[in-house]
Protein backbone atom coordinates (compact mmCIF):
# COMPACT_ATOMS: atom_id res chain seq x y z
CA UNK A 1 0.00 0.00 0.00
CA UNK A 2 1.13 3.57 -0.32
CA UNK A 3 1.61 6.07 2.55
CA UNK A 4 -1.80 7.66 1.99
CA UNK A 5 -3.40 4.25 2.02
CA UNK A 6 -1.96 2.97 4.81
CA UNK A 7 -3.46 6.08 6.73
CA UNK A 8 -6.81 5.49 5.07
CA UNK A 9 -6.45 1.73 6.06
CA UNK A 10 -5.88 2.51 9.93
CA UNK A 11 -9.08 4.95 9.69
CA UNK A 12 -11.05 2.32 8.52
CA UNK A 13 -9.81 -0.46 11.69
CA UNK A 14 -10.91 2.81 13.82
CA UNK A 15 -13.67 3.15 12.29
CA UNK A 16 -14.95 -0.45 12.94
CA UNK A 17 -13.94 -0.70 16.11
CA UNK A 18 -16.18 2.71 16.95
CA UNK A 19 -19.07 0.63 15.74
CA UNK A 20 -18.28 -3.36 17.95
CA UNK A 21 -17.69 -0.63 20.82
CA UNK A 22 -21.08 1.23 20.16
CA UNK A 23 -23.87 -1.58 19.26
CA UNK A 24 -26.52 -0.75 21.50
CA UNK A 25 -26.47 3.18 20.81
CA UNK A 26 -26.06 3.07 17.01
CA UNK A 27 -28.53 0.28 16.73
CA UNK A 28 -31.53 2.02 16.59
CA UNK A 29 -30.77 3.36 13.18
CA UNK A 30 -31.29 -0.06 11.62
CA UNK A 31 -29.31 0.54 8.71
CA UNK A 32 -26.32 1.25 10.46
CA UNK A 33 -25.13 -2.79 10.87
CA UNK A 34 -25.34 -4.23 7.95
CA UNK A 35 -23.37 -1.22 6.10
CA UNK A 36 -21.05 -2.12 9.32
CA UNK A 37 -20.91 -5.44 8.20
CA UNK A 38 -20.04 -4.08 4.92
CA UNK A 39 -17.04 -2.49 6.13
CA UNK A 40 -15.57 -5.10 8.06
CA UNK A 41 -15.60 -7.75 5.03
CA UNK A 42 -13.90 -5.23 3.19
CA UNK A 43 -11.28 -4.36 5.39
CA UNK A 44 -10.72 -8.07 4.73
CA UNK A 45 -10.70 -8.43 1.59
CA UNK A 46 -8.25 -5.48 1.32
CA UNK A 47 -5.86 -6.93 3.72
CA UNK A 48 -6.00 -10.50 1.77
CA UNK A 49 -5.39 -8.05 -1.69
CA UNK A 50 -2.27 -6.56 -0.12
CA UNK A 51 -0.79 -10.18 0.89
CA UNK A 52 -1.06 -11.16 -3.15
CA UNK A 53 0.12 -8.06 -3.97
CA UNK A 54 3.36 -7.66 -1.95
CA UNK A 55 3.99 -11.13 -2.52
CA UNK A 56 7.64 -12.21 -2.90
CA UNK A 57 7.92 -14.24 -5.89
CA UNK A 58 11.85 -14.94 -6.34
CA UNK A 59 10.81 -18.34 -4.93
CA UNK A 60 9.06 -18.78 -8.56
CA UNK A 61 11.63 -17.55 -10.07
CA UNK A 62 14.09 -19.72 -8.48
CA UNK A 63 12.33 -22.70 -9.61
CA UNK A 64 11.87 -22.24 -13.09
CA UNK A 65 15.53 -21.65 -13.13
CA UNK A 66 16.46 -25.09 -11.65
CA UNK A 67 13.87 -26.41 -14.61
CA UNK A 68 15.87 -24.71 -17.15
CA UNK A 69 18.97 -26.08 -15.82
CA UNK A 70 17.61 -29.51 -15.70
CA UNK A 71 16.37 -29.40 -19.33
CA UNK A 72 19.73 -27.98 -20.38
CA UNK A 73 21.50 -31.18 -19.29
CA UNK A 74 18.92 -33.24 -20.77
CA UNK A 75 19.36 -31.67 -24.27
CA UNK A 76 23.71 -31.72 -23.90
CA UNK A 77 23.09 -35.08 -23.42
CA UNK A 78 20.99 -36.00 -26.26
CA UNK A 79 22.60 -33.78 -28.30
CA UNK A 80 25.68 -35.47 -27.59
CA UNK A 81 24.28 -38.92 -28.85
CA UNK A 82 22.64 -37.14 -31.97
CA UNK A 83 25.72 -35.45 -32.98
CA UNK A 84 27.57 -38.39 -32.96
CA UNK A 85 24.90 -40.28 -34.94
CA UNK A 86 24.40 -37.25 -37.45
CA UNK A 87 28.38 -37.14 -38.18
CA UNK A 88 28.78 -41.18 -38.45
CA UNK A 89 26.17 -41.50 -41.41
CA UNK A 90 27.18 -37.93 -42.92
CA UNK A 91 24.37 -36.26 -42.32
CA UNK A 92 25.72 -32.48 -41.69
CA UNK A 93 22.55 -31.05 -41.74
CA UNK A 94 21.19 -32.89 -38.54
CA UNK A 95 24.71 -32.27 -37.18
CA UNK A 96 24.47 -28.59 -37.19
CA UNK A 97 20.96 -28.65 -36.49
CA UNK A 98 21.17 -30.15 -32.77
CA UNK A 99 25.11 -29.33 -31.92
CA UNK A 100 25.04 -26.14 -29.80
CA UNK A 101 27.28 -25.80 -26.21
CA UNK A 102 26.10 -25.21 -23.14
CA UNK A 103 27.15 -21.83 -23.07
CA UNK A 104 25.24 -21.12 -26.50
CA UNK A 105 21.98 -22.84 -24.07
CA UNK A 106 22.71 -20.78 -21.36
CA UNK A 107 22.56 -17.33 -24.04
CA UNK A 108 19.29 -18.30 -25.35
CA UNK A 109 15.80 -17.20 -24.56
CA UNK A 110 12.97 -19.29 -23.03
CA UNK A 111 11.33 -19.58 -25.72
CA UNK A 112 14.18 -20.32 -27.85
CA UNK A 113 15.13 -23.09 -25.82
CA UNK A 114 11.73 -24.58 -25.93
CA UNK A 115 11.81 -24.69 -29.55
CA UNK A 116 15.28 -26.19 -29.47
CA UNK A 117 14.00 -29.22 -27.27
CA UNK A 118 11.71 -29.94 -29.31
CA UNK A 119 13.29 -30.22 -32.17
CA UNK A 120 15.59 -32.24 -30.58
CA UNK A 121 12.89 -34.31 -29.21
CA UNK A 122 11.62 -34.88 -32.51
CA UNK A 123 14.97 -36.45 -33.78
CA UNK A 124 15.64 -38.78 -30.65
CA UNK A 125 12.14 -40.72 -30.93
CA UNK A 126 12.89 -40.53 -34.77
CA UNK A 127 15.90 -42.10 -34.22
CA UNK A 128 16.09 -43.77 -30.52
CA UNK A 129 17.36 -47.36 -31.61
CA UNK A 130 19.96 -46.03 -33.21
CA UNK A 131 21.48 -44.21 -30.34
CA UNK A 132 21.96 -46.67 -28.05
CA UNK A 133 25.20 -47.36 -29.60
CA UNK A 134 25.94 -43.66 -28.11
CA UNK A 135 25.09 -44.93 -24.84
CA UNK A 136 21.61 -42.89 -25.43
CA UNK A 137 18.88 -45.24 -24.08
CA UNK A 138 15.03 -45.12 -23.88
CA UNK A 139 15.17 -44.09 -20.32
CA UNK A 140 17.13 -40.83 -21.51
CA UNK A 141 13.96 -39.98 -23.63
CA UNK A 142 12.38 -40.29 -20.73
CA UNK A 143 13.87 -37.81 -19.36
CA UNK A 144 14.23 -35.27 -21.93
CA UNK A 145 10.37 -35.68 -22.33
CA UNK A 146 9.84 -35.03 -18.47
CA UNK A 147 12.45 -32.18 -18.57
CA UNK A 148 11.10 -30.35 -21.67
CA UNK A 149 7.37 -30.84 -19.91
CA UNK A 150 8.64 -29.29 -16.08
CA UNK A 151 10.32 -26.86 -18.62
CA UNK A 152 6.92 -25.80 -19.71
CA UNK A 153 5.36 -25.46 -16.44
CA UNK A 154 7.79 -23.54 -15.11
CA UNK A 155 8.84 -21.05 -17.52
CA UNK A 156 5.48 -18.77 -17.23
CA UNK A 157 5.23 -18.79 -13.68
CA UNK A 158 7.09 -16.20 -12.67
CA UNK A 159 5.29 -14.30 -15.60
CA UNK A 160 1.70 -15.35 -14.11
CA UNK A 161 2.97 -14.31 -10.04
CA UNK A 162 3.69 -10.90 -11.37
CA UNK A 163 0.34 -10.81 -13.06
CA UNK A 164 -1.66 -11.90 -9.83
CA UNK A 165 0.40 -9.22 -7.70
CA UNK A 166 -0.80 -6.72 -10.13
CA UNK A 167 -4.20 -7.78 -10.86
CA UNK A 168 -4.42 -8.14 -6.47
CA UNK A 169 -2.77 -4.76 -6.43
CA UNK A 170 -5.74 -3.34 -8.84
CA UNK A 171 -8.23 -4.92 -6.89
CA UNK A 172 -7.31 -3.65 -3.82
CA UNK A 173 -7.30 -0.17 -4.85
CA UNK A 174 -11.15 -0.46 -6.38
CA UNK A 175 -11.67 -2.13 -2.69
CA UNK A 176 -10.73 1.38 -1.17
CA UNK A 177 -13.11 3.23 -3.21
CA UNK A 178 -15.68 0.76 -2.73
CA UNK A 179 -14.46 1.23 1.19
CA UNK A 180 -14.78 5.22 1.08
CA UNK A 181 -18.31 5.11 -0.30
CA UNK A 182 -19.45 2.46 2.62
CA UNK A 183 -17.61 4.95 5.01
CA UNK A 184 -19.35 7.92 3.21
CA UNK A 185 -23.03 5.85 4.03
CA UNK A 186 -21.70 5.49 7.70
CA UNK A 187 -20.77 9.17 8.07
CA UNK A 188 -24.69 10.27 6.89
CA UNK A 189 -25.90 7.84 9.11
CA UNK A 190 -23.70 8.90 12.16
CA UNK A 191 -24.77 12.72 11.53
CA UNK A 192 -28.26 11.31 12.96
CA UNK A 193 -26.74 11.90 16.44
CA UNK A 194 -24.89 15.31 15.87
CA UNK A 195 -27.55 17.12 17.87
CA UNK A 196 -29.36 14.02 19.80
CA UNK A 197 -26.36 12.20 20.82
CA UNK A 198 -23.23 14.86 20.77
CA UNK A 199 -20.79 12.62 22.67
CA UNK A 200 -21.49 9.76 20.41
CA UNK A 201 -20.73 11.54 17.26
CA UNK A 202 -17.79 13.29 18.20
CA UNK A 203 -16.04 10.27 19.12
CA UNK A 204 -17.42 8.97 15.66
CA UNK A 205 -15.43 12.14 14.61
CA UNK A 206 -12.42 11.10 15.89
CA UNK A 207 -12.52 7.69 14.79
CA UNK A 208 -12.79 9.42 11.02
CA UNK A 209 -9.85 12.25 11.89
CA UNK A 210 -6.74 10.07 10.98
CA UNK A 211 -8.57 9.24 7.43
CA UNK A 212 -4.57 10.04 5.38
CA UNK A 213 -3.39 11.67 8.45
CA UNK A 214 0.08 11.40 6.94
CA UNK A 215 -0.98 13.98 4.42
CA UNK A 216 1.58 13.87 1.74
CA UNK A 217 2.38 15.41 -1.50
CA UNK A 218 1.80 14.45 -4.61
CA UNK A 219 0.04 11.53 -6.28
CA UNK A 220 -2.99 9.70 -5.09
CA UNK A 221 -5.62 11.14 -2.25
CA UNK A 222 -4.39 13.72 0.80
CA UNK A 223 -6.91 14.59 3.38
CA UNK A 224 -7.80 14.41 6.91
CA UNK A 225 -11.03 14.69 9.17
CA UNK A 226 -11.01 15.98 12.51
CA UNK A 227 -12.53 18.67 15.15
CA UNK A 228 -11.96 22.14 15.72
CA UNK A 229 -12.11 23.65 18.92
CA UNK A 230 -14.13 26.95 19.45
CA UNK A 231 -12.28 29.51 17.98
CA UNK A 232 -9.54 27.11 16.50
CA UNK A 233 -7.28 27.96 13.25
CA UNK A 234 -5.96 24.76 12.20
CA UNK A 235 -3.31 24.11 9.00
CA UNK A 236 -4.75 20.55 8.31
CA UNK A 237 -2.94 19.45 5.01
CA UNK A 238 0.16 19.95 2.89
CA UNK A 239 0.52 18.94 -0.73
CA UNK A 240 2.43 19.36 -3.82
CA UNK A 241 0.24 22.25 -6.08
CA UNK A 242 -1.69 20.67 -9.05
CA UNK A 243 -4.28 22.53 -10.32
CA UNK A 244 -5.84 19.64 -11.47
CA UNK A 245 -6.72 18.67 -7.87
CA UNK A 246 -10.55 18.38 -6.80
CA UNK A 247 -10.48 20.29 -3.22
CA UNK A 248 -13.20 19.20 -1.06
CA UNK A 249 -14.28 20.82 2.13
CA UNK A 250 -17.17 19.68 4.57
CA UNK A 251 -18.43 20.87 7.60
CA UNK A 252 -19.50 18.58 9.87
CA UNK A 253 -20.99 21.08 12.64
CA UNK A 254 -22.14 21.88 14.92
CA UNK A 255 -20.72 25.29 14.66
CA UNK A 256 -22.37 26.87 11.91
CA UNK A 257 -19.43 28.35 9.91
CA UNK A 258 -15.83 26.94 8.56
CA UNK A 259 -13.42 29.26 6.85
CA UNK A 260 -11.19 27.50 4.81
CA UNK A 261 -8.06 29.61 3.26
CA UNK A 262 -5.02 28.46 0.99
CA UNK A 263 -1.45 29.23 2.41
CA UNK A 264 1.87 29.17 0.53
CA UNK A 265 4.50 27.45 3.60
CA UNK A 266 2.24 28.94 6.16
CA UNK A 267 1.08 32.42 4.34
CA UNK A 268 -2.16 33.17 3.30
CA UNK A 269 -2.24 33.42 -0.85
CA UNK A 270 -3.29 36.69 -1.49
CA UNK A 271 -5.24 35.83 -4.78
CA UNK A 272 -7.20 32.97 -2.84
CA UNK A 273 -10.57 34.03 -1.63
CA UNK A 274 -11.70 32.26 1.83
CA UNK A 275 -13.95 29.69 1.35
CA UNK A 276 -17.48 29.43 3.36
CA UNK A 277 -18.69 26.02 4.35
CA UNK A 278 -21.85 25.93 6.18
CA UNK A 279 -22.96 23.61 8.65
CA UNK A 280 -23.67 20.27 6.75
CA UNK A 281 -22.84 21.71 3.36
CA UNK A 282 -19.51 20.35 1.36
CA UNK A 283 -17.64 22.36 -1.00
CA UNK A 284 -16.49 21.27 -4.05
CA UNK A 285 -13.93 22.53 -6.47
CA UNK A 286 -10.83 22.58 -8.47
CA UNK A 287 -7.89 24.14 -7.25
CA UNK A 288 -6.58 25.99 -9.80
CA UNK A 289 -9.98 27.81 -9.86
CA UNK A 290 -8.60 28.79 -5.72
CA UNK A 291 -5.02 30.22 -6.73
CA UNK A 292 -2.49 29.56 -9.20
CA UNK A 293 0.14 28.53 -6.22
CA UNK A 294 -0.61 27.24 -2.57
CA UNK A 295 0.52 24.20 -0.89
CA UNK A 296 -1.45 23.99 2.43
CA UNK A 297 -4.93 24.47 3.36
CA UNK A 298 -5.46 26.44 6.95
CA UNK A 299 -9.10 25.92 8.51
CA UNK A 300 -11.28 28.47 11.05
CA UNK A 301 -13.54 27.70 13.28
CA UNK A 302 -15.37 31.03 14.38
CA UNK A 303 -17.55 30.22 16.88
CA UNK A 304 -16.54 30.95 19.95
CA UNK A 305 -18.73 28.67 21.99
CA UNK A 306 -18.95 25.13 19.46
CA UNK A 307 -16.93 22.52 18.28
CA UNK A 308 -16.70 22.00 14.97
CA UNK A 309 -15.96 18.96 12.55
CA UNK A 310 -14.76 19.00 8.93
CA UNK A 311 -13.42 16.92 6.28
CA UNK A 312 -10.97 18.12 3.72
CA UNK A 313 -9.23 15.91 0.20
CA UNK A 314 -7.54 16.47 -2.56
CA UNK A 315 -7.45 14.17 -5.64
CA UNK A 316 -7.43 13.60 -8.90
Amino acid sequence: MESHQLDKYGMYLKVEDFFDDHTTETAPVTVIAPKKAELSANIVKIAEAEGIATTNNTGVTVDKGLQREELMVQMMIGSTAVSNFARDNNNNTLLNKVRYTLSKLQGMRDQTIYFKAGELKRVVDANIASLAVYLYLPANQTDLNTAIGNYVDAVTEPKDAIEESAASGQYRDRLFIETDDIIESLDGYMDIFRFSNTELWDEYQLARAIDDAGGGSGGGDIGESGTLTAGQTKTVVSFTYDPAYTVSLKNNGPAALLKASLLQDGVPVPSADIKDVSTGATVTFELGTWASYGNEISLQNIDMAQTLGYSVSLGI
